[in-house]
């Protein structure tokens, strides 16, 4: 009587595998899933042994990677190092080892990229009364950070003294030529996570 037997695919890195010849290459280490911050740098396992030693190459949701990236590069051992992550690096990510007897294929392991999200803030030292001789010219000065970094602007009651389309992102020198009035500025810094804003007196003095 003939018994057909179903045999189970296993990863090639396992050795007891029917039919894998001497020298195939078979996984030490392999890619694991993965989050990393934005802007920040993360490696991918990849580990292989064979005779001859198999040759190294990373897919990238099925597609060869494209080291023509300045972030991207293979380091020792085989590894795969992303520096600067970006949300457009989330993959799923294969190590492919070929030599003269075929060639295996690693598990695939996700990349999640975290984009850090920090409301508005103001840095630096804000004034809040400036007192300036009649006729002087006057900057007032305005930082912010954020993730997404805030644009910042300057307006006078509710005029805004920086185009909209113009708004710097970060920081904003107003400069105030020939000051001949007291009045209030605003300085805004607004991105999609809120609004902020400080308000300065710059007060003319009288001789």
């Amino acid at each position: 009587m003939c018994v057909s037997v179903q045999q189970d695919i296993y990863p090639t890195s396992y050795s007891f595998a029917v039919g894998i010849p001497d020298g195939f290459p078979q996984f030490l280490a392999q890619p694991k899933l993965k989050s990393v911050e934005k802007d920040k740098v993360t490696r991918l396992a990849c580990e292989v042994k064979g005779n001859p030693k198999p040759k190294i190459t990373w897919l990238k949701d099925k597609m060869p990677i494209d080291f023509m990236d300045p972030r991207l590069r293979q380091v020792e051992n085989g590894y795969l190092e992303i520096k600067k992550a970006n949300p457009s690096d989330e993959a799923t990510y294969e190590c492919v080892a070929n030599n003269i007897h075929g060639t295996a294929y690693s598990y695939g392991a996700m990349i999640y990229v975290k984009v850090r999200r920090v409301a508005p803030k103001f840095i630096g030292e804000l004034e809040s009364v400036i007192e300036v001789t009649a006729q002087r010219e006057l900057n007032l000065s305005c930082k912010a950070v954020g993730s997404p970094m805030p644009y910042v602007r300057w307006r006078q009651g509710s005029t805004y003294l920086t185009d909209e389309d113009d708004a710097p992102i970060g920081s904003n020198l107003l400069t105030l030529m020939s000051v001949v009035e007291s009045k209030n500025y605003t300085c805004e810094a607004s991105s999609e996570l809120g609004n902020i804003e400080h308000q300065v007196a710059v007060i003319v003095k009288s001789e």
